[in-house]
């Protein structure tokens, strides 16, 4: 069975229609992907003319010029979908100021596909009644492919963050060991990563980023915050204001780290505790489906037996 001839001129024509109006979205998100990284280009430049103190100052305008044209706004794109799908893409040598671009293009191009297919495997079991069937088929699949990656991403995302925040006061044990010895943060970093490979790699991974950063951006307070941007959470967050409040005032390092380490436990355990709380009204569920019914039956079974025989009778 072929499945054009199941389509009348009407369906063929709307389905057309869908599918160039998707590729026509997807290119222009892959051009406003383009202009993105123009944009981001330019801005480094104006960050190193400043940096440099007047030595980009000749290259400054055109700069100025790229940002001002090609400044296009950046909302509508969920920070940690696509910070979790630039850390995937890192692996394969892809930058990540390709991530948004790569995330709305793998959006629209799964909807794009799941929509034949859907269609196909409709017209392999039983024919189209109706103009409104594939239509629905089409809006299924359209949105199946918008919201599957993001669901995924997401997901990912979310258990990531929580594998980081588990790990942080180990981390933050090792840092207080390792700085009280006489090493500086970023020799200290890099020698805790070693130790956390194996047992924390998600958190082993994003502190080798900040100590890279820490070594090479002009501002260390700025590889902070790019460490608190990658892993939003309260206890990074915590964790960064305390180093760099540090590190511009100048205020013992292992004392600091010290009262970091003992909060982020106490945390922890705090969580803990409300998991244990929350264990009595969760075994409530499973108790009510399934053990209260087999006590009925064992104490009520009998009687009513009984009681089924007498009315029979």
């Amino acid at each position: 069975m072929t499945l054009l001839p199941l389509f009348d001129l009407r369906s063929v024509l709307l389905i057309a229609g869908v599918v160039v109006a998707f590729s026509l979205a997807a290119l222009s998100f892959v051009w406003h992907g383009l202009l993105s990284a123009r944009e981001q280009v330019a801005r480094r430049v104006d960050s190193l003319a400043s940096v440099l103190g007047g030595r980009l100052a000749a290259k400054k305008e055109p700069a100025e010029t790229a940002d001002r044209v090609f400044r296009l706004p950046q909302g509508g794109v969920p920070t940690s979908e696509v910070l979790e799908l630039a850390r995937r893409l890192r692996r394969y040598g892809i930058p990540e100021t390709r991530a948004p671009s790569l995330y709305l293009a793998l959006r629209l191009g799964l909807g794009i596909v799941l929509v034949p297919l859907m269609l196909a495997v409709v017209a392999r079991f039983g024919a189209f009644s109706s103009l409104l069937q594939p239509l629905v088929i089409v809006v299924l699949g359209i949105g199946g492919g918008w919201f599957a990656p993001a669901v995924v991403l997401d997901t990912l995302s979310r258990r990531r963050v929580k594998e980081i925040e588990r790990a942080l006061p180990e981390a933050m044990e090792l840092l207080i060991i390792v700085v009280e010895a006489g090493l500086a943060l970023e020799d200290g970093i890099d020698r805790i990563v070693v130790e956390l490979q194996r047992s924390r790699p998600l958190l082993a991974e994003e502190l080798a980023l900040t100590a890279a950063d820490l070594k090479i951006l002009p501002d260390r307070e700025m590889a902070l915050k790019n460490f608190a941007r990658r892993v939003d959470v309260p206890s990074v967050r915590s964790v960064t204001a305390t180093l760099a409040h540090t590190m511009r005032f100048g205020t013992p390092l292992a004392q600091a780290l010290r009262v970091v380490a003992s909060e982020l436990r106490n945390e922890a355990l705090a969580r803990l505790e409300e998991r244990a709380n929350r264990m009595p009204v969760l075994l409530t569920i499973p108790m009510v489906v399934f053990i209260l019914p087999a006590v009925f039956i064992l104490i009520g079974g009998p009687a009513f037996l009984k009681v089924m025989d007498v009315i029979l009778r």
